[in-house]
């Protein structure tokens, strides 16, 4: 899973998973819309992908860590 948000409020999103032979693809490009509660809507033109945010970023053994939609991401 990659998850970028830039300073300008985009965001741009990629999570391959793959189950046996098949590889799942799940992406979004657009805008932060909307902040509600502990999470974000990103999306443009009635496409809108709602993400978790169940840990806010915060540093973890010298790297900036978050938890959004179920899986911890660490800054490279």
């Amino acid at each position: 899973m990659n998850l970028l948000i830039r300073p300008d409020g985009t965001v741009e999103y990629r999570r391959e998973e793959t189950v046996g032979d098949t590889t799942n693809t799940d992406s979004v490009t657009g805008p932060i819309n909307t902040f509600n509660g502990a999470g974000f809507m990103v999306g443009a033109l009635g496409q809108n992908t709602q993400f978790e945010v169940d840990a806010p970023p915060q540093m973890e053994n010298g790297a900036m860590t978050m938890t959004v939609n179920g899986e911890k991401l660490e800054k490279k």
